[in-house]
């Protein structure tokens, strides 16, 4: 199999247009405090690992660096195909940015380890079976980023089995989970060492927000919140407005965006106040509104790159990072990507497979009978007209009976082609059949390919990740986001 890679204007898909892929911000100066504690954490974030990050924190201690984020959940083994959509254009930005301002620019993964929806994050498609990590005990709202291996080997050996990837993306996988196991690490941990093995090589610096030093940073942000100085009135502000510009405001507003957590509890929202007072800010996890507050105040973004939910609700946001005094990045929305077969390239646009047989079968009997039905339709025109001038030459009083007439023929032709229609269904099964597997290939529990595929699989038809990964990486050229379209034929 050949594939190539077509790029789009991604405002030509639906649901997008120009004025939902880029929100433009500010310049930022980096505090030189924050900056020696960001980097200093990273540095040892790192070291804990046993991993090298050199050439990037170096390219961070610059004084004039800046950074190009996104940030995701630690999906299982990446899970879905658009957290590396999301990283890969994270990339590109950063790269043509330090090209374009001749200083260094370094792209930035936040890791969300606190985040404690297991049920999001663990599972997994392989090639047709979807995977899951059955954890062994009771994790209820536990942030996934603490949570041990146990159980994940199991998993990991079953879904290479059936995802029958090629060699090398086999061993980085078993050779970053073996490591982890020895070193009895954390799931964020192994997430980690998987980002660094995917895309060190890069320049890609990850970073877990939850480093005690790192939120001792936000220490005033958070207090805040628990003093009656928190964002929900700027947000409830923001909101409002969206709403008279009939725009839906994507997340619910909490009056304290803060969550208590705490080593081995669950991650509970705050409602009373007073409680917290004195609570130390590394056992305080902020909330989705005020995550991206706590994430600009770490780092001197240029660029965020989100995904479209995440771009609704960081239009939420605008009065609240002026009420905080903390510069708002620009905001880039993340490429979309999807692999087709060239017969089907018409799928790109989602559609079902229901509305798709449907179209195919109408092409089908009239490229097959064309002559026949056009011959019977304009029969039945013929013979219309003849019985309409013989009703207007006898009787006006006729024109009821031969419009009578006329829709009965014209019932009876159509119930006609109904069975001819279901005779060429059953003639071109295996047709349908391969309309069927096509648009599994595409969508699957009602989600778009790049929202449940996963990359690592989708990437065996050229060679491995490593080579989509590059692929996609070309698209440098692009300063607008892009939809990429990797297209196979024989």
């Amino acid at each position: 199999m050949n594939w190539t890679c077509k790029k789009e204007s991604l405002d030509n898909w639906p649901g997008f247009s120009n004025k939902t892929l880029v929100y433009p911000g500010e310049e930022k100066v980096w505090d030189k405090d924050t900056q020696a504690v960001v980097i200093g954490s990273i540095q040892k974030q790192y070291n804990e690992l046993g991993l090298d990050a050199s050439d990037a924190l170096n390219s961070l201690n610059s004084p004039t660096a800046t950074t190009v984020t996104t940030g995701h959940q630690l999906q299982l083994l990446g899970g879905p195909a658009f957290l590396h959509y999301k990283t890969i254009a994270t990339i590109r930005k950063a790269k043509a940015l330090e090209a374009e301002l001749g200083t260094p620019v370094v792209p930035v993964f936040w890791m969300a380890t606190e985040d404690h929806d297991f049920a999001e994050i663990s599972w997994v498609w392989g090639r047709e079976q979807k995977f899951y990590w059955d954890y062994p005990s009771d994790i209820e709202k536990l942030p996934v980023g603490v949570l041990p291996l146990t159980g994940l080997r199991d998993l990991v050996q079953a879904w290479l089995a059936e995802a029958d990837l090629n060699s090398t993306d086999s061993s980085i996988i078993l050779s970053c989970l073996t490591e982890s196991e020895n070193r009895k690490e954390t799931y964020a941990k192994f997430f980690h060492r998987l980002m660094h093995a995917w895309y060190g090589d890069t320049g890609l610096i990850v970073i877990d927000a939850a480093a005690p030093e790192l939120k001792a940073v936000g220490t005033d942000l958070f207090a805040a919140e628990l003093n009656s100085k928190g964002i929900a009135p700027a947000v409830r502000s923001a909101s409002e407005k969206l709403k008279s510009q009939g725009i839906k405001p994507q997340a619910h507003i909490r009056d304290i965006n803060l969550f208590d957590i705490n080593p081995n509890s669950p991650r509970l929202g705050i409602v009373d106040a007073s409680v917290h007072l004195n609570t130390p800010p590394e056992h305080l996890s902020p909330g989705v509104l005020l995550r991206p507050l706590y994430q600009e105040l770490l780092l001197p973004n240029r660029i965020v790159v989100l995904g479209p939910g995440e771009a609704a609700y960081w239009q939420q946001l605008d009065e609240a990072f002026a009420v905080k005094g903390i510069t708002k990045p620009a905001i880039h929305l993340r490429d979309h990507v999807v692999w087709l077969n060239s017969q089907f390239e018409e799928l790109k646009e989602w559609p079902n497979a229901v509305d798709l047989k449907s179209a195919f079968i109408e092409s089908r009997i009239r490229e097959l009978y064309s002559d026949q039905i056009s011959a019977v339709e304009a029969a039945l025109t013929s013979a219309s007209d003849a019985m309409s001038s013989l009703a207007g030459d006898l009787d006006t009083s006729l024109d009821g009976a031969r419009g009578a007439a006329d829709a009965g023929m014209q019932k009876v032709w159509s119930g006609f082609l109904k069975k001819a229609k279901r005779a060429v269904r059953r003639s071109e099964s295996a047709a349908l059949l391969e309309i069927e597997s096509a648009v599994r290939e595409l969508v699957r529990e009602g989600a778009p390919q790049d929202r449940w595929a996963n990359l690592h699989v989708l990437s065996r038809c050229v060679g491995g990740f490593v080579n989509s990964r590059q692929k996609l990486l070309e698209t440098h050229d692009s300063l607008e986001p892009v939809k990429i379209v990797f297209v196979e034929s024989d």
